[in-house]
């Protein structure tokens, strides 16, 4: 894992073995079919008010295919 929780190698090994986790690097077919699709990118802080930049996940959103009007999560 490239971030460090106590733990999370495991809990991530686990739940990828048994199918309920998955990463792609390709995502037009995982996005599809996600129940939940989670953006994990820098939020820094905004100059001025201290508030979370949003604008990276933002920009990370508009890049995601869109999702099939087939999938029960939608």
């Amino acid at each position: 894992m490239p971030i460090y929780e106590p733990g999370l190698d495991d809990l991530v090994a686990a739940n990828v073995k048994a199918g309920r986790l998955s990463f792609a690097t390709e995502l037009k077919g995982p996005v599809a079919e996600a129940g939940a699709v989670f953006i994990a990118v820098g939020t820094p802080s905004r100059r001025g008010d201290g508030h979370a930049d949003l604008s990276y996940v933002y920009a990370s959103a508009k890049r995601l295919p869109p999702r099939s009007t087939a999938s029960p999560w939608c």
